[in-house]
């Protein structure tokens, strides 16, 4: 199973009412699960450093600006045919 898949399944299992859960689970898999989900480490937060040097082109006014006028000038050039 994905890690981050795993790591859902035990964070639901753990933090959400048993009536919640779409699912019925017994207590000694539900125990067994929590236990499991506290030894897995907790995904970073926030951008990798490669997704954050990719957006750090939009730092660029002029770049920004082409990027919001793309869907126009995409159209115009699909309405010329």
């Amino acid at each position: 199973m994905h890690l981050g898949r795993l790591f859902s399944l035990g964070w639901s299992t753990q933090y959400l009412p048993t009536s919640q859960l779409r699912f019925k689970v017994d207590v000694g898999v539900l125990a067994e699960l929590n236990r499991l989900t506290s030894k897995m480490p907790m995904p970073k937060a926030g951008l990798t450093s490669k997704n954050n040097a990719a957006l750090r082109q939009f730092d660029d006014p002029a770049v920004l600006e082409r990027l919001i006028a793309l869907p126009d000038r995409l159209w115009a050039e699909v309405k010329r045919g």
